[in-house]
């Protein structure tokens, strides 16, 4: 049984902004979504456009997170090693 496919054209979910339908398969919408960052994805449904989703980016907000992380870190190491 299939879903009634419903437009979020348009939709900014987290840093992703939706730009149009790209496919479906076996059921399975996958829509083309542009990020804050400029990148272009195309990504299932499932994975951004819900509360429990876990994509809220292109990649960029992993990779900025964990530079700020390893930032922290070495930081908390070179004022450590000086005292």
């Amino acid at each position: 049984m299939h879903e009634r496919l419903i437009d979020i054209t348009g939709n900014k979910y987290n840093r992703l902004t939706v730009k149009g339908l790209a496919y479906v398969m076996d059921g399975q919408s996958f829509w083309k979504c542009e990020c804050e960052c400029g990148n272009i994805v195309t990504l299932r449904k499932n994975n951004f456009a819900y509360k429990w989703s876990r994509q809220k980016s292109c990649g960029c907000l992993h990779r900025e997170n964990s530079s700020a992380r390893m930032r922290k870190l070495h930081e908390k190491r070179r004022l450590s090693a000086t005292t």
